[in-house]
Order: structure tokens, then sequence, then C-alpha cells
């Protein structure tokens, strides 16, 4: 990836970010470690590379809130239909409107293999655009800064720091995969009990 981004640049390095908010296969994460590098070397400035990066990151956030906003109509006739599935998404349209912003930005840099998919669902949800946009610039910029900021930090060992964060990020979407279903869990027995 630090090859591409020395012959390709700024723009390769947004357009990695934009694809990666789309849920595209690709590791936006390496390209931000190798920018990170490269800044360290002197092959980028610090600010371009990080203005294009959050770019490309928000522009993809974007796409993905207005999918969902203008699906949304469509998307909640057809559970609706189902008293059950109508039921559950009043729910998560409710949980997302009250605690929306900490989720949307925690996926941003802490849980970002979610960020697509809460993208898409922030905008179903009609979370206001005003209340997702800030929380994912926030969380893009953390994200984009946590990253640039190891790859300059460690340029020379850099797949050895890639390797870390990819581990940790698996990790941590595991394990808050896992204390998503256990709250899911618990719920249902509290009902049950009632």
């Amino acid at each position: 990836m630090t090859d591409l981004l020395a012959s390709y640049g700024l723009p390769l390095l947004a357009l990695v970010t934009f694809a990666a908010s789309l849920a595209l296969p690709i590791p936006a994460f390496l390209a931000l470690l190798s920018a990170g590098a490269l800044v360290a070397s002197g092959h980028l400035a610090p600010i371009p590379a990080f203005c294009a990066a959050f770019l490309g990151a928000a522009l993809g956030d974007q796409c993905g809130y207005h999918f969902g906003h203008h699906i949304a109509p469509a998307l909640h006739r057809a559970m609706t239909r189902h008293p059950h599935t109508g039921r559950l998404l009043a729910r998560a349209e409710r949980l997302l409107s009250d605690h929306g912003g900490l989720g949307v930005f925690l996926s941003r840099w802490l849980l970002a293999p979610l960020g697509p998919y809460i993208n898409l669902l922030s905008g179903t949800a009609k979370l206001s655009w005003f209340r997702f946009t800030l929380w994912a610039m926030t969380g893009k910029a953390l994200w984009i800064g946590l990253y640039c900021g190891l790859g300059y930090g460690f340029a020379q060992s850099l797949p050895r720091v890639a390797t870390v964060a990819r581990q940790t990020s698996t990790a941590l979407l595991f394990l808050a995969l896992i204390a998503l279903a256990a709250l899911l869990l618990h719920r249902q027995q509290s009902k049950r009990r009632r």
C-alpha cells in the first residue's frame, strides 16, 4: 500500500477512505498507516494527507447516510407489514434516536468495521443529519489521526503495526458483538420473567 500511495498520492488516499466508508473490502487502515509513514519520510505533507483521508471518509459516510435515508420509506413499509418486525424497527429507531450519536462516534474508530452499516442504519432510522454528521466527523478525525499517527511513529516497523492494528480491531469487533448478544439475551430473559 505504501508504494501505491507514494505513486498515486492524495487522490488514492481519498478514494480508499471513501470506498471503505461504503463497506467495500479495502483496507483503509493500511492506507492510513502508510500515509503516516510517508509523512514521516517526507513524501507526503501532513495536513494535505489528513484532509484527503478525511474528505474521502466523510463523503463515503454521507453517501451511506443519504442512501439509508432515501430507502427508508420503502424499507419501513416492507418491515412494518409484519407486527413483530414493525415493533423491532420502532425500537431500533428509538434507540438510535436516543443514543445514536455515541454509536456513530464509536463506529468511526473503535469499531470501524461497523461504520458503513451504522451510516445506512442512521439514515434509515432518520437520525438527524446534523447529529450524524457531527459525531461521524469527530470519530473520523480521531480514526485518521490515530492510524496516521501510528504510521508516522512506527514507520520503520509498519508491517508489525499493521498486523497488531488488524488483530486489535477484529478483537474489539468480536467483543462488541458478544456484548450486544449478551445484552439482547438478558433483555429477552427479563421479558420472560415478567
